[in-house]
């Protein structure tokens, strides 16, 4: 079962990376499969026709001669007149991305959600009938809440559940098991990212360093972006801390920095560390600085505390202890 993911070319490319590597990371029946933006030429007004964004989905099948076995799910940031936040038409679903400002960065996760919710609810072939049963209003709890808020929908995102009615009537239209479990299972990876991000996780996770990774295993996250000369020099830190500046060896730095760049001219690595602890070089602060960003936005501000190198009289390193960082 394939699921073609198309976003408009407003919508960002960073987000769209990421809500494909989250839908990748459970295996099961779903197959994800991700596409170049798409110019959807939206006319200037505020709302559109829900009949507008599935044209856009008709015309992707159309060009690129998808099956009709397969859903094409269309990202947009533009509303829709009935507001609905995703909607789905036989095995065409649009999600609306917008207006998340109350989740901050956390936005891609209700996307997420939404994009395996409107396919198990078009597989068991869901009425959007606000006097259906199985829609719940209000709120239960359930992937088929109605929910007439965006910030009601955090319910259903942290309790990652489909309840026991709309388990039956999954169920009775025969819908693959193993794709519901899978979502399930997504769900659940869902939800334990939102509680931690948001400070309801109380237990801490190890630091894995892993080749090229640097991994929250407690968290299900890892770090994204981080470039090698910062992946070099927190993981020096934390594997020497607490340590002092006048103390850090380019030649051990060289020896790491290689592990994450291994390509590339030799000597312009070297005076890449060199420059990193040259004593009166600012870009030792600045990559710290951004060493802690991209610490936080893989841990979230409330945890961020734990993991950051901050500096004491001993010298550079994290609250971490030794035991809960793990060197694979």
């Amino acid at each position: 079962m394939n699921v073609h993911i198309i976003r408009a070319a407003e919508y960002p490319g960073n987000s769209y990376d990421f809500i494909l590597k989250e839908l990748n990371e459970i295996q099961g029946p779903i197959n994800f499969k991700g596409h170049e933006p798409i110019d959807a030429n939206f006319p200037n007004r505020k709302r559109h026709e829900n009949l507008v964004f599935f044209e856009h989905c008709k015309r992707f099948r159309d060009g690129c001669n998808i099956s009709v076995d397969d859903f094409v799910v269309f990202l947009a940031t533009r509303d829709n007149k009935d507001q609905w936040f995703s909607r789905f038409e036989k095995k065409n679903i649009f999600i609306y991305c917008s207006e998340w400002d109350h989740m901050g960065k956390d936005s891609i996760y209700p996307v997420t959600y939404e994009i395996l919710a409107n396919v198990i609810q078009s597989l068991m072939k869901l009425k959007l009938d606000r006097s259906n049963k199985l829609l719940h209003e209000p709120p239960i709890g359930c992937m088929n809440d109605f929910c007439a808020d965006k910030s009601n929908i955090m319910l259903k995102l942290r309790t990652g559940d489909i309840c026991q009615n709309c388990i039956a009537a999954i169920t009775k239209k025969k819908v693959d098991p193993r794709a519901v479990e899978q979502a399930l299972e997504a769900f659940d990876v869902i939800r334990t990212k939102l509680l931690f991000r948001q400070g309801f996780r109380r237990k801490l996770s190890s630091i894995v360093f892993d080749g090229q990774s640097i991994r929250f295993p407690g968290f299900s996250t890892e770090i994204e972006d981080m470039t090698a000369l910062r992946r070099t020099l927190y993981k020096y830190i934390l594997v020497n801390q607490p340590i002092q500046r006048s103390a850090f060896q380019s030649a051990e730095l060289y020896e790491l920095y290689l592990t994450y760049e291994p390509t590339g001219d030799n000597d312009k690595h070297r005076k890449t560390i060199t420059n990193l602890i040259y004593p009166i070089s600012s870009t030792f602060n600045s990559n710290i600085t951004r060493i802690n960003e991209d610490i936080e936005r893989a841990v979230g501000k409330q945890l961020l505390h734990h993991y950051e190198i901050k500096k004491c009289n001993d010298g550079y390193g994290c609250s971490m202890a030794p035991d809960q960082i793990i060197i694979l």
